[in-house]
């Protein structure tokens, strides 16, 4: 088995799967560039062709991996907190001036559900 063979199981890690393909592009570039830059040039090219949609969707996974833990930190774990989350920050920064959309966004779910509470008992006091 060569060094650019990836075994390919159903529901291995992809931040497992993406090091291998990281630990191969980084040995093909140090045998072709050695110490030269290669700023510029898409490491991707390093990779056989038949690895590189592999490589993509791992790269894809990893992401979509650390957006869902970003989500999972705020308090989001359903479509259904996703849409909650959404439509509290949008009323809360229709209403406060002092704290953007952009803070709200990275409040945790219950933190708005307070500050919504807050903000509805206020007006009706």
């Amino acid at each position: 088995m060569t060094d650019n063979n990836v075994i390919h199981l159903q529901n291995i890690n992809p931040a497992l799967e993406l090091s291998h393909y990281e630990e191969i592009i980084e040995k093909r570039r140090a045998q072709l560039f050695g110490e030269m830059d290669t700023q510029g040039f898409n490491k991707i090219l390093l990779l056989d062709v038949a690895d590189r949609s592999a490589y993509i969707k791992c790269k894809a996974a990893v992401a979509q991996l650390g957006t869902l833990e970003t989500m999972a930190s705020r308090g989001v774990k359903t479509p259904e907190d996703l849409r909650e989350h959404i439509q509290l920050v949008h009323d809360l920064s229709a209403v406060l001036t002092d704290i953007t959309a952009a803070e709200l966004r990275t409040y945790s779910l219950d933190l708005l559900r307070s500050m919504d509470m807050e903000m509805r008992s206020q007006r009706t006091a």
